[in-house]
């Protein structure tokens, strides 16, 4: 517990503008999204990303996945 004494109240004002939150949508969320290929590459390995770890990652645990949407997936990864 802490004494009444150092009971910290706050006191109303008002926020400085150099403070304040200013909030802006996009016109196009999309704009800058790069475009996704609708025909994927084959996988390549890499230095970072071999062979070994995408066979341990297992991406389609469940096979629901189609053959070009399992090759989209590893593009991106």
């Amino acid at each position: 517990y802490k004494p009444v004494v150092k009971k910290v109240r706050t006191v109303p004002t008002t926020m400085p503008p150099e403070y304040r939150v200013v909030q802006q949508l996009p016109k196009d969320p999309l704009a800058g999204m790069p475009e996704l290929p609708t025909k994927p590459p084959d996988f390549v390995p890499g230095i970072r990303y071999t062979q070994e770890h995408a066979d341990k990652l297992n991406l389609d645990p469940t096979k629901w996945l189609w053959p070009e949407e399992l090759k989209l997936v590893r593009w991106l990864i």
